[in-house]
């Protein structure tokens, strides 16, 4: 068995079907985000906060732990469409436009700027992941706040910055995980 999380250099987990999910991943030291590949199911299970009723192949439990499940990721629906955000404060519509990774392309900021994630619009799905990047690591600050208004995250000026936000059908979206880019 193996697990990817998002933000180590490690492999991938995955598990030959639900039960195994359930009964064997041992989520230890394991982050909010952190995915498991389902074989029998064929998608990534992301490891998250809520207390969604459990539904065969799509919610399933937590070894050991009430208040997180295992929630299939079928945010590859629509991937790998992206669309690139504005140098202005904006509100994307991730369940409206279906896009799956909004990008603030580099060079393109020039201010502090805002990102609000809305919920206007119907998911086709019950789990919705988007990623919100910012390779160009300009100096000002970029914050994602939910549809309420609550800041999930800044990320800093000179920061290179990629942003994991789910929604699991509550009524705001929520913070899951930033990747931090260094290098070249």
């Amino acid at each position: 068995m193996s697990v990817f999380i998002p933000t180590s250099p490690g492999g991938t987990i995955s598990a030959s079907d639900s039960d195994s999910i359930t009964s064997d991943v041992d989520v230890g030291g394991l982050p909010p985000s952190s995915r498991v590949w389902n074989v029998d199911v064929g998608a990534f299970f992301v490891l998250t906060v809520s207390t969604a009723s459990l539904v065969t192949d799509e919610i399933l439990a937590v070894k050991g732990i009430t208040g997180m499940r295992w929630i299939k990721d079928n945010s590859g629906v629509y991937a790998p469409a992206s669309a690139n955000l504005t140098d202005a404060d904006q509100t994307i519509q991730p369940l409206t436009d279906h896009k799956s990774r909004y990008v603030m392309q580099p060079g393109v900021q020039t201010a502090d700027r805002i990102v609000t994630v809305g919920v206007t619009g119907s998911p086709n799905i019950q789990f919705q992941h988007i990623q919100i990047a910012r390779p160009g690591g300009e100096n000002f600050t970029l914050t994602i706040k939910n549809n309420a208004g609550t800041t999930l995250v800044t990320i800093a000026a000179g920061v290179k910055a990629v942003v994991d936000v789910y929604n699991t059908g509550e009524p705001q979206w929520l913070f899951g995980d930033i990747t931090y880019v260094t290098g070249a």
